[in-house]
Formats: C-alpha cells, sequence, structure tokens
C-alpha cells in the first residue's frame, strides 16, 4: 500500500513541477495580478485506452492493462459467438420458411387435383391459380425485400 501511495505523491509532485515550470517568473504586471490556466484534454475511441494510459493504469493498479486486454478479448469473442448463432438460426428460420411454403403449396395444388378429379373446374381454377399466384408472390417480393435490404446496408457503409 505505501508503494502505491508513493507513486501517487510522486506523480502528484511531477505534477506541480510541470505547472511551476509553465508560470510566468512574474505573476504581477503592470499592477494587476495574472492567473495562468492550463488544461489539457485528450480522448480516445475504441474498445482499448492508448498504449501511454494502460501504462498509467498499470502504475496505479498492478497487470491492470493485461486484465483489461484480456476482459476486450473475452468481450470479442463473446460477440462472434452471438453473431454466428443469429446466422445460423437466421438460415435455419429460411430453410423452416421454405419447407412450410412447399407444404402449403403441395397442399394447395393437392386439393386443385381433387378437385379436377371430382370434375370441379372452377375449383380447380381458383385453389390451384391461387396457390402458384401466393407462391410467385411471397418469392417476388421476398426477393425485393432482400434487394433493398442489400441496398440500405451498402448506403449505411458508403456513410460511414
Amino acid at each position: 500500500m505505501s508503494n502505491r501511495n508513493s507513486r501517487r505523491s510522486s506523480r502528484k509532485n511531477r505534477s506541480a513541477d510541470m505547472t511551476a515550470a509553465r508560470m510566468p517568473k512574474n505573476p504581477v504586471q503592470n499592477g494587476r495580478a495574472m492567473s495562468v490556466s492550463v488544461t489539457q484534454q485528450s480522448s480516445f475511441s475504441g474498445p482499448l485506452p492508448p498504449p501511454e494510459v494502460l501504462g498509467l493504469y498499470n502504475e496505479i493498479i498492478p497487470n491492470v492493462a493485461e486484465r483489461l486486454v484480456a476482459s476486450f478479448e473475452g468481450q470479442q469473442s463473446h460477440r462472434h459467438q452471438m453473431e454466428s448463432q443469429v446466422i445460423s438460426a437466421g438460415i435455419r428460420r429460411a430453410w423452416y420458411g421454405l419447407w412450410c411454403g412447399f407444404v402449403v403449396a403441395l397442399a394447395g395444388l393437392g386439393v386443385a387435383a381433387l378437385a379436377v378429379v371430382y370434375q370441379q373446374q372452377w375449383a380447380a381454377t381458383v385453389v390451384g391459380g391461387g396457390t402458384l399466384v401466393g407462391m410467385v408472390t411471397v418469392f417476388v417480393t421476398g426477393r425485393h425485400q432482400q434487394e433493398r435490404e442489400r441496398t440500405s446496408r451498402r448506403e449505411n457503409l458508403e456513410k460511414k
């Protein structure tokens, strides 16, 4: 604990020395008291701070930089795993939708064929035609929606 306190006090002394070095030699000029204020600001973006800041963290808490990097790597691994699960679920959902559509189409065409067997041409035409029009509509609107999503993603990427 005393080692940590000595580091803090030495850092404070360095800061005070730097501030004193920046102060003008004569704080009174033309009978007016002068005040000097120095502000330094830094920022970073991204998941990890720059190496200089990590080094300062290590001065305060030993090995904290390694723990921060390990935490970041764990978070990144988790994110990749979740993205893989989302993609896999999307693929499964797409296949499920295709199979359900196939079953509905077969059922509709089966009912139309049955109507033909019982010589109900109007019923066969309505059910069979409705089934085919419905299938074509679903596939065409699905393609248009996919194209709109791709265009939207492309535009968003170009904006960034």
